[in-house]
């Protein structure tokens, strides 16, 4: 029995005395879809209630837990591509281990762009839903239009390029925006949002994505070895937030915490993780 205590002390000395290296991370950076936003109905519910963060159940939440590694989020509603890339200059100097190795062995999942796209007016998203609930005809006026998608991209190459510098080692997925509104052919039952118009708005979805695609796309072309791979979400989600059902994966006009409107339920958010774990498999 003392020769067994004595072993385990032994061994339990020895474990002590090797260095420890540092664990790779998951980090999730961007906007509100990166943040969770949309999973809780009551701001007071999130992780952090200034940027409506959910931790533990969004894409990357999940899977660090099922693989025992740290999760961390700088994502933040609102948050345009300027302050992405702000958020990952941030963790840039947070963590010099994982610097030194450009951030070997760590996984980081981005969504951005969606806050930066502007219309010929120089709205952006909520400030152009607030016109189309008062304004007839929304979809039909030109400067409705998002005019600054070579603005976009060009931003996203020139960020998405840093990330292939500096976290060369990575594996980097950049989530896409799924549909907001969805609606049938025939009612979008959102109270004065019109079928027109809501297809006028995912249409515009389609657009962001495109630019999204072609900066990745533009940024493999000069770092062929840079895992970095677009995720298509769209495609995953069911009803949107014109849908009438209940259990929709986009919600619609959230009165009691309005940030969180328009952007997924946990069950949407689920849908992007399926979506997500498919480019990890390939």
């Amino acid at each position: 029995m003392l020769f067994a205590v004595r072993s385990l002390l032994v061994a339990l000395l020895c474990y002590a005395a090797v260095p420890l290296t540092q664990a790779a991370l998951v980090v999730t950076i961007g906007d509100s879809y990166a943040a969770g936003t949309g999973i809780h109905a009551l701001r007071k519910e999130y992780d952090d209630t200034y940027c409506y963060v959910e931790v533990d159940t969004i894409p990357g939440g999940k899977y660090a837990s099922t693989r025992g590694l740290e999760h961390v989020v700088t994502a933040c509603a609102g948050d345009t591509i300027d302050a992405t890339v702000a958020q990952w200059n941030d963790l840039q100097l947070r963590y010099p281990d994982e610097v030194a190795d450009l951030w070997e062995g760590s996984v980081i999942i981005i969504s951005t762009g969606g806050n930066s796209a502007l219309t010929r007016r120089g709205e952006n998203f909520e400030e152009s839903l607030a016109r189309v609930l008062r304004t007839r005809r929304f979809h039909e006026d030109e400067l409705n239009q998002v005019g600054n998608l070579g603005d976009v991209q060009t931003e996203l190459e020139t960020f998405y390029s840093q990330l292939a510098v500096e976290a060369a080692e990575a594996t980097v997925r950049v989530m896409g925006y799924p549909f907001i509104f969805n609606s049938n052919p025939l009612k979008c039952f959102i109270p004065g949002i019109r079928v027109a118009e809501a297809n006028f708005f995912d249409e515009t979805v389609v657009e962001l994505n495109e630019v999204i695609v072609a900066a990745i796309e533009t940024v493999k072309t000069a770092f062929p070895s840079f895992d970095i791979r677009y995720v298509d979400v769209a495609p995953s989600y069911g009803s949107g937030a014109c849908s009438p059902f209940k259990f929709r994966h986009i919600r619609d006009i959230n009165v009691r915490a309005p940030v969180t409107s328009f952007h997924p339920t946990q069950g949407g958010y689920d849908r992007a993780y399926g979506a997500f774990l498919r480019t990890m498999l390939i």
